[in-house]
């Protein structure tokens, strides 16, 4: 496991090189400037019989967000991974300002 300011990764049945952990740690930062002020993650990769499984969260005072991917490769479970909560993130992020009842 690893523990940063803001940032957990847990491993699960597989190690990671240092160029692997240093790239997605530059993708968690990206994340964390585009997340509520607060936030805080707590991510995890695991190696199953058949591939990979992945898992985000964004834990705030504004909500939590989740996601979770499954695929053959790690570097698409990743990428999964990212798109899915960016897109999470910016929909939060275009319907915080909205007037009353105008997002329900």
């Amino acid at each position: 496991m690893w523990c940063y300011v803001n940032y957990q990764l847990t491993l699960n049945n597989l190690e990671l090189d240092e160029t692997f952990k240093t790239v997605f740690g530059g993708r968690i930062s990206d994340l964390l400037d585009l997340s509520p002020s607060d936030a805080g993650i707590n991510s995890s990769l695991t190696k199953t019989k058949t591939g990979y499984l992945g898992a985000l969260e964004v834990i705030s005072s504004q909500g939590k967000f989740v996601v979770e991917a499954v695929e053959h490769d790690l570097d698409m479970v990743v990428k999964s991974l990212f798109q899915l909560m960016h897109r999470q993130i910016s929909n939060w992020r275009n319907l915080r300002f909205l007037p009353e009842g105008r997002g329900s």
